[in-house]
């Protein structure tokens, strides 16, 4: 399919309130918006931070068909590879360590050599049924979500076993280290998680967001975090929430994002596009 670049000039959501005197209330202003990609779910930046990884499901969340792949597309929306990596099933999460990038594949972790694109290892998670976010644990291994189940899944000295599993954790998606401790966000309750990385303890950030599906903090306080199928919010650090920007009714869904300085990168599964916003105050 022909990728196509649209640049809008048309700012989607401009917010003058603020929830305290402390926070300040982003505005999203989109950039660009790129055309022709498979169920995009999830994206990553590459160690150089000049392109990102894109992975496509290219079917159902769940079918084993081997029509997943990861695509590759410029800062600036350029296309770069359509099919850089392939013959994956469903491949969502995505985090880069080293010349390594881990892909979580239904019930399967996938190493992809960066350099060739090659897939190195699928490691199963024994139980697992809809991996999904994928975030690296310096020193420690690789964090996996799995949706299906409300676990956290560890992959270390090539194994795969549960690090973490807690009815909270229902529906449990985007992960992020940070801090100290691990962000999570979850479907089933709608919550923004806060879990300690040495006690597993858990706190709640803010609630409220049902089918949260990635968060992450901001520079100026708070988070963005995007719930399915449509909307962005803004989480203040007092749990409050607004919605940024809500695509429901024009079928936009809002994915597993990245941010990069102040611009904030979103695959939408539908219609098949990765978008760009500038993140301002």
């Amino acid at each position: 399919m022909k990728y196509i670049v649209v640049i809008p000039s048309l700012c989607l959501f401009a917010c003058i309130a603020c929830t305290g005197p402390q926070n300040k209330v982003p505005v999203l202003t989109e950039q660009w918006v790129l055309e022709g990609f498979d169920s995009p779910e999830s994206v990553a930046a590459d160690a150089t931070g000049k392109f990102l990884y894109v992975s496509n499901v290219n079917g159902g969340g769940e079918d084993k068909d081997g029509n997943g792949y990861i695509a590759t597309i410029a800062l600036d929306g350029t296309p770069i590879a359509k099919s850089w990596a392939d013959g994956l099933d469903g491949p969502k999460g995505l985090a880069l360590e080293g010349d390594v990038l881990y892909v979580s594949d239904i019930d399967r972790l996938v190493i992809i050599d960066t350099v060739t694109g090659d897939i190195i290892d699928r490691v199963r998670a024994e139980g697992a049924t809809f991996l999904n976010d994928v975030v690296i644990w310096p020193e420690h291994g690789v964090l996996v979500s799995d949706s299906g189940t409300a676990r956290i899944y560890l992959y270390k000295d090539g194994e795969m076993s549960v690090w973490a599993e807690d009815e909270k954790f229902g529906g449990i998606n985007g992960l992020m280290v940070w801090q100290g401790a691990l962000l999570v966000v979850t479907m089933d309750a709608g919550e923004l998680l806060s879990v300690d990385l040495k006690t597993k303890e858990i706190s709640t950030l803010a609630g409220g967001m049902k089918n949260a599906d990635m968060m992450t903090p901001l520079d100026e306080g708070g988070y963005i975090v995007s719930s399915w199928p449509g909307v962005l919010r803004y989480v203040a650090e007092d749990g409050s929430t607004q919605v940024l920007l809500n695509t429901e009714e024009i079928e936009v869904f809002m994915n597993d994002f990245v941010r990069i300085g102040n611009m904030l990168y979103v695959p939408n599964w539908q219609p098949g596009t990765v978008r760009a916003y500038s993140i301002s105050y």
